[in-house]
């Protein structure tokens, strides 16, 4: 007869802020002995919640129906102000069968929360849900089957159902099934955030950047993961009910659709060519007032950060401030650049290249 495993401890009510410059493995520091357990589940649902107490509790009951309970269950309540960690509590309490771990921290986005939930997580493979989405019935059951069946993929997608807001509303046989191509996936984001994943990918890929003040972490993750052997597989079963409303993550990205691909784009300097790196210097030298201040406000937040520094070097030359611009770039030069997690380490020629061209443009005395 099997011993069976100890139950996973709790963590505090409220974990210390952790900065983003951490590598993945260090992220697990930052919570002691409390994660030294011996549960070692198949997945790892990973929640991130920020003010969707409303929602939460759809997200949660869809985990009921997943036809296997060889999962854990991390809810990551990220400093909200609507009681979402009350709410997340109580659903642990309510389904003990899911394996729910809450952690309580101050709000720090939705990239860092992603990161220590999976930093938190015994796992072998990641499940991440959005706190306002919905996962297909019997999704992880089946791509418990088919890890067997593709022993080389290290990555499973499957089909998507919008509902909500303005949504087009999709009878079950007609779900939208990802669309998945690596070469197009330079120009969109073509998966899903929900895709399941080896925990070892995130690991190699450094873990999701949260430096790009509209989000887009998840175009940039897979974009990483394919510098590390990404094979993912489509498989034909619903994955996710994606959730639309005037609050999405996405809303204001989507109004400043040019400015986030070319801030995405500058943090990509090993994936994109040189032209589109340039291309993407000319849309943000006259980036919207909307997206400058959101590079001021993931500057507030990041200050250790070079590229909110860089991008706002952009702002001040589009506009002809040039000594604004330099110290801003020399302020970029400045910071460490080689982080893992985040591809800094080959992209800070782009502020030297700024500073160059402005003192060759400048008169000689």
């Amino acid at each position: 007869m099997s011993t069976p495993k100890k139950p996973r401890p709790m963590p505090p009510k409220t974990l210390p802020k952790v900065s983003p410059d951490r590598e993945p493995d260090d992220f697990a520091q930052a919570f002691g002995e409390n994660f030294e357990d011996e549960y070692e589940p198949l997945f790892s649902v990973i929640i991130p919640c920020h003010n969707r107490a409303g929602y939460l509790p759809d997200a949660m009951a869809s985990l009921l129906r997943q036809g296997t309970r060889d999962f854990e269950t991390i809810i990551i309540d990220d400093g909200s102000g609507d009681g979402s960690g009350d709410v997340a509590r109580a659903l642990a309490d309510q389904y003990p069968e899911l394996n729910v771990l809450v952690i309580a921290q101050e709000n720090q986005g939705l990239a860092i929360s992603r990161n220590i939930g999976i930093a938190a997580a015994s796992g072998q493979w990641i499940a991440p849900l959005d706190s306002d989405d919905i996962m297909g019935d019997s999704f992880l059951a089946n791509v418990a089957k088919a890890i067997s069946e593709f022993p080389q993929a290290n990555a499973f997608t499957g089909a998507y159902r919008p509902f909500g807001g303005d949504a087009e509303i999709l009878p079950p046989e007609q779900w939208k099934l990802t669309n998945y191509n690596a070469e197009n996936l330079k120009e969109r984001c073509n998966l899903l955030a929900n895709t399941v994943y080896r925990r070892g990918l995130w690991l190699a890929s450094g873990g999701y950047d949260a430096s790009h003040p509209y989000g887009m972490e998840d175009w940039h993750f897979w974009l990483k993961a394919q510098l590390h052997g990404f094979t993912p597989v489509c498989l034909p079963v619903p994955m996710v009910y994606y959730r639309r409303h005037e609050d999405n993550m996405s809303t204001p990205m989507r109004r400043h659709q040019a400015d986030a691909i070319a801030l995405h784009q500058t943090m990509l300097t090993e994936v994109y060519p040189l032209n589109t790196i340039m291309q993407a210097h000319e849309q943000l030298l006259r980036m919207a007032p909307e997206t400058e201040a959101a590079v001021r406000q993931k500057l507030a937040r990041l200050p250790k950060n070079p590229m909110p520094h860089f991008w706002l070097g952009l702002a001040h030359e589009g506009r002809d401030e040039l000594d604004e611009a330099a110290a801003c770039y020399r302020k970029a030069l400045a910071l460490p650049w080689a982080r893992v997690g985040q591809s800094f380490k080959s992209g800070s020629w782009q502020p030297q290249m700024r500073l160059d061209q402005l003192r060759s443009d400048r008169p000689a005395p």
